[in-house]
């Protein structure tokens, strides 16, 4: 395999990482994602939890698949990126907070 494409699968890896470690850094921030989740899913509380933990799960499968065979790492790729897609197919119209690392830094140089 080239550098480059080693280079840009770590890459692909190294935006789930900065993904999990914005959702699952803390309790705080895990609850407003599970908040969040509960929003753009329109699932009951109950569930928004369980979802979010299932997210944050997917994401670290996704992040370990970036590195595995190709087999794997198509396979799970598309079934997040599938997931991903209803979700905000099924929510567009809405105005929900990103909650990523960019979003963060936005808030506070305004603040």
């Amino acid at each position: 395999m080239s550098y480059a494409a080693w280079l840009a699968r770590l890459l692909i890896a190294g935006v789930f990482v900065a993904f999990l470690a914005g959702k699952a850094r803390n309790r705080r921030a895990f609850s407003a994602f599970a908040g969040s989740v509960r929003e753009l899913a329109g699932v009951p509380v109950a569930a928004a939890r369980p979802l979010a933990v299932a997210t944050v799960a997917a994401g670290f499968c996704v992040t370990a698949a970036v590195l595995a065979p190709v087999a794997a790492r198509y396979g799970l790729a598309g079934a997040f990126t599938v997931v991903l897609l209803a979700a905000l197919c099924r929510r567009r119209a809405q105005r929900l907070p990103c909650r990523s690392v960019a979003d963060r830094r936005a808030r506070s140089a305004v603040s």
